[in-house]
C-alpha cells in the first residue's frame, strides 16, 4: 500500500508559479464626483476649474493613442470602456478591483439645422448670432457669423469642435433651454465655395459629396466695404449614448485592464453618471487645438482631428482633396478620442474613491494532471475498499445533534437564537424570513421625550450683500434615518420644504443629501409631481431633523431632480404659514401640532456675528428692547407698515399705511415707483453724482470713488417705530454690474404694482413670527437685533394687540438646547461594510470602508494547493 501511494502521488502532482490573491484591501481610483464637472452652489453654477486644466492634456491623450498608436498605461482593451485607474498599483502588477466603468455605445451622423439656417445682415456688429436647431439630436446652438466667413488669408475650409465652454459656442437642451446633459457633442465642418485659391496659402478642399451640406450667403468685410460669398457647411453629431455599470476589472500585470462582463454588482459610486455624461461631452472641447501638433493644413485642427476625420492626409505633397472617412469609422474614432481623454479625467486628480480589490503575487505551488487525477482516483477507491477489508470497525458512539449540543453547550449561541426568534421580545415567534429581514439596517435614535422643547439653526451668510454674488441665507437642517446634515434655503413665503437629490445636476450639492442612505424616505405617486424641466421633481414624505432636537419623522417634501442653471432655487426651509390648506404641508406647524414646541413661533437673526434661527421659542441673546407685533394680512406673508424713509427720516409720498410683503429670497428693497427715491433729494440726500442704468431705470448707483465714503439713507417705520436699513447692506461695494466710480443701491424698481422688504431690508432687524393657532392670527414681530449698528429705538408701539396677553405671551427659554438626537455630518456611504480595510499601498493611511466586499472573493485556482513555496 505504501509503495502504491508513493507511486501515484507524485505522479498526479507537478510544480507550477501560480497567481495567489492576497487580502481584501482598499484600492484609491480615479473618480468622477457630483462636483467634478459642473459645482452648483447656493450662489449659482459653475464649471469646475480643475475639469478645465485637464481639457489640453485630455486631448493630447487623443493623439497618444489615435495618432502614434501608443496604448496608454492602465487603458480599457475595448475602446468602449472608460475605466478609473489605479493610483497606487505599478503597471507590473496584477490585481483586482470592482468599480463603476464608463460604458460608450456612440451614434454619430453628419446633419444640418432644421429649419435651415439664416444669414445675418452684418457680420460684424458683435450681437450677431446664426441660430443652429438640430432636432434629430434634441440640441439648438447660436453660432458667431465668423464661422460662415472666410477672409483673404488663403484659408478655404474649417472644422472645430462645436465648444461648450462659451456661450455663443454651447450646445442647449430644445426642451429645458439648459446645457445638454447626456453627453453630446458636434464638429462644425464649412468649406467656402466662392473663394479663389491663393500662391500663399494651402489651397485645402473638402469633398463633401456623400454627406448632408447646406449653402450659406453671408457676407465678408473687406476693408470698409462687403463681399458677398457663399460657403458650404456639415455638422458632425456624435452621441456616446454612455451608461455607467458597475464592473469587476483585472489588470494583468502588462498594463492593459480587461473589463469583465459581470452584472448586477453593488454600485461603487465612483462615477456620478449626470456629471460623467457632462464630461463626455466637454472631454474633447479643445480637441481642435490641442490634439497634437500642428501640421501642414490650417483651419481644419491639429493632427489627432485630421486623422479621426480624414485619414492619414499628412505627407500628401499634392494640393489636396480632403474626402471625410465612413461614418464607421468616424464613429470609432470618436470613441477612442472620447476614451483616452477620459484616461485624463479618470487619473485621480480631480477626484478619487475607493473601492473593493485584491492584489496578486506569483508563488510557486503544486498543480496536477487531470488524466492522472482521474487513474489516481480510481485506484484510491480500490485502495480504500481493500483496507476495509482487511480491517474490522469497532463499535462507537454515533454522531448526533446531542453531541453538537454538547459541544456548543458554553456559547452565546442560544441567545443569539432566542432574540432572533422572539423578534419583539413576546412569546410569539416570528416566521425565519421576517426575523431575518428585521436584522437589516436597524439603527437606533433618540427622540426628545421630555416635553416641549426649542431649537437653534446656525444660518450661512455671506458677509455682505454684492451685485451678483451670493444673497440667500441657508439653515442647518438633517434630512433622512440616520439624520444626514444639509443646508435648507430660508424662505419665509413658502410652506413646503424642497430637498435636492444626486439626479439634479445643476443643485448645489452643499444642500443635497443621499436618498439610497435614508430608511425613512417614501415617495408617494398619489402626490402627483410638481413644476417642469427648470425646476420640477416627486413629492413624498422624509424625516426632518432640526437642531438635533425636534424631529417630523413623516414630513412632506418636495424632491427636487430637475433644475435649469438659470432658475436656480435651492432647498427651501418653511416658514410654517400662509393659506390655511396649505399649512399642513409645513414642518413647524405639525411640530407644533405634535407638541414638541415650546411656543407657536420662530425667531430669526440673519445680521452680526453668529446669526441664527431659533423654533419653538425667541432667544433674548437675540435682539434688544421689545418685539413690535404686527398682523399679517389674509394669513399671507404681507403686513402693514406706516411708511417707508429716506433722508433725515423723510418719508415717501405714498399712501399709509402701505401693504409690503416679507420675503427672505428676495435680495433687494422693491418698489414700484423708483423715480420717487432718486429723483428726489429730500429722499436720496445730497449725492454729487447719481448713475441711472438705461432701458428700465430699474437700478441706480451713488459715486463711490474714493474721494469720500458713499452714504444713503433708508428706513422702514412699523407700527409706529422706525427700522433704518444698515448702510453696509444698502450700498453694494463696486463690481461688474456698476458703472464705473458708482455702487449701487440696494433699493431697486419692482416689475410688479407691490411692494417687497427682502433680504437688504432683513438683515437689519430681529424678525419673529407667531404663526396661527386655533383662534391666534399669525403675527410678524420686529426688534433690533443684539450687536447690530444701529441704537435700539426708544419710542413704543403706536398699538398693542387686543390678543397679545393669549396669543403673544411666550414661555422665555432659560438655557441654550442640548441636542439629543445624533446627525451624520459625513455620512457613511449607503452600503458600505461594517468592517474596515486597509488602503492598499499607504500603511499610515485610517482604514476605510467599502462597498460590495462579498462581490470579490479570493479566486480559486483549479489543480493548485495554496501556502506552499512562500
Amino acid at each position: 500500500m505504501a509503495t502504491l501511494i508513493s507511486s501515484l502521488t507524485p505522479a498526479a502532482l507537478s510544480v507550477g508559479v501560480i497567481p495567489v490573491e492576497g487580502e481584501l484591501t482598499a484600492f484609491r481610483v480615479g473618480s468622477v464626483a457630483s462636483d467634478s464637472v459642473i459645482q452648483a452652489y447656493l450662489s449659482g453654477v459653475e464649471t469646475n476649474p480643475r475639469f478645465s486644466l485637464r481639457a489640453s492634456e485630455a486631448a493630447s491623450m487623443a493623439w497618444v493613442q489615435g495618432v502614434l498608436g501608443i496604448n496608454l498605461p492602465f487603458q480599457a482593451i475595448s475602446p468602449k470602456y472608460g475605466v478609473p485607474i489605479p493610483l497606487d498599483l505599478r503597471i507590473t502588477d496584477r490585481a483586482r478591483y470592482i468599480t463603476d466603468v464608463a460604458i460608450m455605445d456612440p451614434f454619430c451622423a453628419w446633419t444640418t439645422p432644421n429649419p435651415p439656417v439664416i444669414p445675418v445682415g452684418n457680420s460684424s456688429e458683435f450681437d450677431r448670432v446664426v441660430n443652429i436647431t438640430l432636432p434629430d439630436f434634441g440640441v439648438t446652438t447660436l453660432l458667431s457669423p465668423n464661422q460662415f466667413a472666410f477672409s483673404d488669408s488663403g484659408r478655404m475650409v474649417s472644422l472645430e469642435v462645436i465648444d461648450t465652454s462659451y456661450p455663443s459656442l454651447s450646445l442647449v437642451n430644445i426642451s429645458t433651454g439648459g446645457p445638454t446633459t447626456t453627453g453630446v457633442m458636434g464638429w462644425f465642418m464649412a468649406a467656402c465655395k466662392s473663394c479663389e485659391p491663393v500662391s500663399w496659402g494651402d489651397n485645402i478642399t473638402v469633398n463633401m459629396s456623400g454627406i448632408p451640406t447646406q449653402e450659406y450667403h453671408g457676407l465678408r468685410v473687406v476693408g470698409n466695404a462687403t463681399q458677398a460669398q457663399t460657403i458650404e457647411f456639415s455638422i458632425l453629431m456624435c452621441d456616446p449614448r454612455l451608461s455607467v455599470d458597475t464592473r469587476e476589472v483585472r489588470l494583468d500585470g502588462t498594463g492593459k485592464i480587461t473589463v469583465m462582463e459581470s452584472k448586477g454588482l453593488t454600485r461603487q459610486g465612483n462615477l456620478h453618471l449626470a456629471q460623467t455624461r457632462l464630461l463626455v461631452g466637454k472631454a474633447l472641447t479643445e480637441f481642435s487645438s490641442n490634439s497634437g501638433p500642428k501640421t501642414m493644413y490650417s483651419g481644419i485642427g491639429q493632427a489627432a482631428q485630421i486623422q479621426m476625420f480624414f485619414g492619414p492626409v499628412e505627407n500628401s505633397t499634392l494640393t489636396p482633396v480632403l474626402t471625410p472617412r465612413p461614418i464607421e469609422e468616424l464613429t470609432h474614432g470618436y470613441m477612442v478620442a472620447q476614451q483616452a481623454a477620459m484616461r485624463s479625467y479618470l487619473s485621480g486628480r480631480m477626484a478619487s474613491s475607493f473601492v473593493p480589490g485584491r492584489k496578486q503575487k506569483m508563488i510557486l505551488a503544486f498543480t496536477s494532471s487531470l488524466p492522472q487525477v482521474i487513474v489516481s482516483t480510481i485506484l484510491f477507491i480500490f485502495a480504500t475498499i481493500f483496507i476495509n477489508l482487511c480491517h474490522l470497525r469497532s463499535d462507537a458512539e454515533q454522531f448526533t445533534l446531542f453531541s453538537v449540543a454538547a459541544a456548543l453547550s458554553h456559547s452565546n449561541l442560544s441567545r443569539i437564537c432566542e432574540a432572533a426568534k422572539y423578534g419583539d421580545g413576546s412569546q410569539e415567534t416570528l416566521a425565519q424570513d421576517v426575523a431575518m429581514k428585521s436584522l437589516e439596517n436597524r439603527r437606533i435614535c433618540l427622540i426628545n421625550n421630555d416635553g416641549p422643547a426649542w431649537a437653534t439653526l446656525p444660518i450661512h451668510a455671506p458677509p455682505r450683500i454684492e451685485d451678483s454674488g451670493p444673497f440667500l441665507h441657508g439653515a442647518d437642517v438633517a434630512l433622512g434615518t440616520p439624520p444626514q446634515n444639509t443646508t435648507f434655503i430660508l424662505d419665509t413665503t413658502s410652506p413646503v420644504q424642497h430637498a435636492l437629490t444626486p439626479d439634479c445636476v445643476f443643485c448645489p450639492t452643499e444642500g443635497m443629501y443621499d436618498m439610497s442612505a435614508s430608511s425613512s424616505l417614501v415617495k408617494d405617486p398619489s402626490l402627483g409631481a410638481f413644476g417642469d424641466t427648470l425646476f420640477g421633481g416627486s413629492r413624498g414624505y422624509e424625516s426632518i431633523t432640526l437642531g438635533g432636537l425636534l424631529q417630523d419623522s413623516r414630513a412632506m417634501v418636495s424632491f427636487v431632480d430637475q433644475m435649469s442653471p438659470d432658475r436656480y432655487i435651492g432647498l427651501r426651509f418653511a416658514g410654517g404659514k400662509y393659506l390655511t390648506k396649505k399649512r399642513v404641508q409645513s414642518i413647524i406647524h405639525n411640530l407644533n401640532e405634535q407638541g414638541q414646541l415650546l411656543n407657536p413661533v420662530w425667531g430669526l437673526r440673519l445680521g452680526g456675528e453668529n446669526p441664527q434661527l431659533t423654533i419653538g421659542a425667541l432667544d433674548p441673546k437675540d435682539y434688544e428692547g421689545e418685539i413690535n407685533w404686527v398682523p399679517v394680512l389674509n394669513d399671507s406673508y404681507m403686513i402693514q407698515i406706516d411708511a417707508l424713509k429716506g433722508y433725515n427720516g423723510n418719508a415717501f409720498p405714498l399712501p399709509s399705511p402701505l401693504n409690503v410683503l416679507i420675503n427672505s429670497v428676495s435680495r433687494d428693497i422693491y418698489v414700484p415707483d423708483l423715480t420717487l427715491y432718486y429723483m428726489n433729494e429730500s429722499l436720496v440726500g445730497p449725492q454729487e453724482f447719481i448713475n441711472i442704468y438705461p432701458r428700465d431705470n430699474s437700478r441706480f448707483g451713488i459715486l463711490c470713488n474714493g474721494t469720500k465714503p458713499p452714504s444713503v439713507e433708508f428706513s422702514v417705520e412699523i407700527n409706529g417705530i422706525d427700522y433704518p436699513v444698515n448702510p453696509t447692506d444698502m450700498i453694494r461695494p463696486p463690481s461688474g454690474f456698476s458703472a464705473s466710480g458708482f455702487c449701487n443701491v440696494g433699493v431697486v424698481k419692482s416689475s410688479l404694482p407691490d411692494f417687497t422688504l427682502g433680504i437688504t431690508f432683513l438683515r437689519s432687524v430681529y424678525l419673529a413670527y407667531r404663526f396661527p393657532t386655533g383662534s391666534c392670527p399669525g403675527y410678524f414681530g420686529f426688534a433690533a437685533p443684539k450687536g447690530g449698528p444701529t441704537p435700539t429705538s426708544t419710542r413704543k408701539p403706536r398699538t398693542t394687540p387686543t390678543d397679545a396677553a393669549t396669543c403673544l405671551s411666550f414661555v422665555t427659554p432659560s438655557s441654550t438646547p442640548t441636542p439629543t438626537i445624533a446627525v451624520s455630518q459625513e455620512l457613511e456611504r449607503s452600503g458600505a461594510s461594517e468592517e474596515t480595510y486597509p488602503v492598499y499601498g499607504r500603511p499610515d493611511d485610517e482604514w476605510v470602508k467599502l462597498r460590495g466586499v462579498k462581490e470579490l472573493p479570493v479566486l480559486k485556482v483549479s489543480g493548485g494547493i495554496y501556502g506552499f513555496g512562500g
